[in-house]
């Protein structure tokens, strides 16, 4: 396996232990607010990637007012959960 792929293997694996599922060829988050095609979940860096869902997170949280509760919380909560994975994935990378 290329390290794209293991990258791929190690976050998909990962996203499924913290609860995403597979649905064909997407993966979905617990809270559905995103899914991924599990082919290609990422483009480019796979750091720059995370800092991207930081920065979703990070405005997630500054506009919470403008959210239903609900929605907001499972929009954090799945964010959260990806840039978990995503910690995770570019620990083992070292």
């Amino acid at each position: 396996m290329s390290a794209n792929s293991d990258q791929r293997f190690t976050l998909l694996t990962s996203l499924v232990v913290r609860g995403w599922r597979y649905r064909g060829e997407f993966i979905y988050a617990p809270g559905e607010t995103m899914w991924f095609n599990a082919e290609e979940p990422w483009q480019g860096d796979l750091a720059e990637f995370r800092e991207r869902m930081a920065d979703r997170l990070q405005r997630f949280l500054d506009m919470a007012i403008h959210y239903e509760k609900e929605q907001h919380a499972r929009c954090v909560a799945d964010t959260k959960s990806l840039i978990a994975a995503l910690d995770e994935t570019l620990t083992l990378d070292l």
